[in-house]
């Protein structure tokens, strides 16, 4: 029965039978691979209950479920073995030293950086201040909204060109660009964009021209200002 191979485990304590034998992680220190849920739920006993009853009934509750036609359509699953991404080192006897290491004091938000254009899944940044939501992608796009009203709209597609956008101009060389990478694509000779907790930062470089642009947010809308300035190197 199984009762009787789960005693043969040690799954059996003072109070009756422990919470579970979990064989996702080996026991470090018997080295067997599985370890003991050592804890006592009474709710669970309604488990205990229906194990009974499906024994006592030539296991009606296996046909019971498989009446429904949800766990039909995925039975076949149960025919999978577990495999695990993680290693199980106590199966080999190894002894694992864990190190203290000291937490940086500052407590400041490093934040994200993102140094490429154009990425197939483009990261994101979503700021609010409980009332203005705000998020933005790596490459422009995204989306406002004031409580319940949208104000801009959005689609998951990321060739929708979804948002709202800052354009620039040079007018001596008869051109124009987007202070991000979306609407206009335009490949620039460098691009950075800088996540924090409070702002979305997009630095690029055309043509020798350097622009900046941050966005966040205001008690009542976003912000947007743009710098220009001319790389004298370049």
């Amino acid at each position: 029965m199984n009762l009787n191979a789960l005693k043969e485990r040690g799954a059996y304590g003072e109070y009756g039978f422990f919470e579970a034998l979990d064989f996702t992680v080996p026991d470090p220190v018997t080295l067997q691979p599985f370890c003991v849920v050592k804890s006592f739920m009474a709710h669970h006993l309604g488990m205990g209950l229906a194990a009974t009853n499906n024994y006592l009934n030539q296991g009606v509750m296996r046909e019971r479920f498989h009446r429904l036609p949800m766990v039909r359509a995925a039975a076949s699953l149960l025919e999978e073995t577990h495999l695990s991404l993680f290693a199980t080192p106590s199966r080999r006897g190894y002894t694992i030293q864990f190190k203290n290491r000291d937490l940086p004091q500052d407590g400041g938000d490093a934040g994200r950086q993102v140094r490429t254009y154009g990425l197939p899944v483009p990261m994101s940044n979503y700021l609010s201040n409980g009332g203005y939501s705000l998020l933005v992608t790596s490459d422009g796009d995204g989306f406002s909204r004031r409580r319940e009203v949208m104000l801009n709209r959005w689609r998951a597609d990321t060739g929708a060109d979804t948002g709202f956008y800052v354009y620039i101009r040079d007018i001596g060389l008869d051109t124009f660009w987007s202070a991000a990478y979306h609407p206009t694509r335009v490949k620039p000779d460098r691009y950075q964009v800088n996540f924090s907790a409070h702002q979305a930062r997009f630095l690029r470089q055309d043509k020798g021209i350097v622009t900046q642009m941050e966005v966040s947010l205001t008690s009542i809308c976003v912000t947007m200002p743009l710098s220009c300035r001319r790389n004298l190197a370049s």
